[in-house]
């Protein structure tokens, strides 16, 4: 490791960074978690000997991308009887995911073991998130609204495919899921290449082994792939902007709500992620209203500037300086156009031209479209900011008339 690759030198790379970055073979500095995945795997069942539950889908799809809602789930399974038949569920042409858990699965032990002190955020402890998985185990390209993303790649390789923030990645709200905007562009499956022309030449690409860091600044776009059997832990780094960002999802959310509160069951499980559909079934007078609370809390934040978040106070001459001394240290190269054609070539063979929208009628696929389309239109990133603009100004004007 570079003598230069400090905790306190990672962090402020991490904090200044606006171009993807990866920290090579730094280490993992969590010796609880095993020499090895098949160590992992024991120590954690261990802890929950009644197994877990894995999302599985298919390696082949169709045209559109493999939503959270196309998967399925397995039975309780051990994660050593994952490990073990990871290549016969291979074979049978399904992939399998214990993906986006929290550090809560985890026992007391790892969890007081493991921080992100290593990399500069001895505060970071309990936000943090595991991501286990087969080949083929996917996170459908998006990017995300809040954060800086630090990754630690544990076992395995992982290949992440990385666009700045202005590329046309085709932004969608539906499926809605907090926090993260999703691409309508199917990198999995696709069937067809000409889609991806225009960004073609915009591929930031780079395959993470154990010991790897990756830096991911706010709103980079990114399509992420397992390419063997693979365990990695990441956390999001809070910074300022966080609190716009945050009061942003609370209109978009109360857009959609409005909107898919009285959608019949069936089309609007597949316009909302799992997760976020029991928020969906609440109260739509409770619903506002919780929303206008935070709404209240998050600008009384921004007003008071106290939100809990990092900044980085590291010039530009002291960062040119820090990247040059730090040998560990490279930006995600920019990919060849030949180089992404060719990946998007492979997963081209997954595309599979029988593969029907499941569940739906033809007239419920039109209605979802239709919303989709409608939802999109008022959820796109400046309508969204000049509503909290508008939002701020009025809630002063009544502040200083009472």
């Amino acid at each position: 490791m570079c003598a230069n690759s400090t905790p306190e030198n990672i962090s402020k790379i991490a904090l200044k960074v606006e171009k993807s970055l990866v920290l090579r073979g730094l280490g993992v500095p969590w010796k609880c978690l095993g020499s090895d995945l098949s160590e992992f795997c024991k120590i954690f069942d261990e802890i929950n000997p009644g197994g877990v539950i894995f999302d599985t889908a298919p390696l082949k799809h169709g045209s559109v991308p493999q939503w959270e809602h196309f998967r399925e789930k397995t039975p309780q399974m051990t994660l050593q009887d994952f490990l073990t038949s990871c290549p016969s569920h291979e074979g049978k042409g399904r992939w399998l995911s214990f993906g986006y858990k929290s550090f809560r699965e985890l026992s007391e032990r790892m969890r007081d073991e493991i921080d992100f002190a290593p990399f500069g955020f001895p505060d970071i402890k309990e936000d943090i998130t595991l991501w286990l998985g087969s080949r083929g185990a996917h996170t459908s390209c998006h990017y995300d609204t809040y954060g800086r993303n630090i990754v630690v790649q544990v076992f395995g390789h992982k290949r992440w495919i990385l666009f700045s923030p202005e590329s046309d990645l085709r932004p969608t709200r539906i499926p809605f899921e907090e926090s993260s905007v999703y691409s309508g562009l199917n990198f999995f499956s696709p069937g067809d290449l000409c889609q991806f022309n225009a960004i073609a030449e915009k591929a930031h690409i780079v395959t993470l082994a154990p010991g790897d860091v990756l830096i991911v600044p706010p709103k980079w776009w990114h399509f992420v792939e397992n390419l063997d059997t693979a365990l990695a832990l990441n956390a999001w780094i809070p910074i300022e902007q966080d609190t716009d960002a945050q009061m942003q999802e609370c209109f978009v959310k109360s857009i959609i709500f409005q909107f898919l509160r009285n959608v019949e069951p069936q089309i609007r499980k597949f316009m909302i992620y799992p997760n976020e559909l029991k928020d969906f079934d609440e109260d739509p007078s409770e619903f506002l209203q919780q929303h206008l609370r935070i709404l209240n809390y998050l600008s009384s934040v921004k007003d008071s500037g106290r939100a809990p978040s990092y900044r980085s106070d590291v010039s530009d001459e002291e960062f040119s300086d820090l990247l040059a001394k730090n040998t560990s240290a490279e930006f995600v190269r920019e990919a060849t156009k030949e180089e992404f054609t060719q990946i998007l070539t492979e997963n081209q063979k997954r595309f599979d031209e029988s593969w029907r929208f499941p569940e739906l009628t033809a007239q419920q696929r039109t209605s979802t479209e239709q919303l989709t389309n409608l939802i999109n239109s008022l959820c796109n990133v400046e309508a969204i900011e000049r509503m909290k603009e508008c939002y701020l100004k009025l809630k002063k004007a009544t502040a200083a008339d009472s």
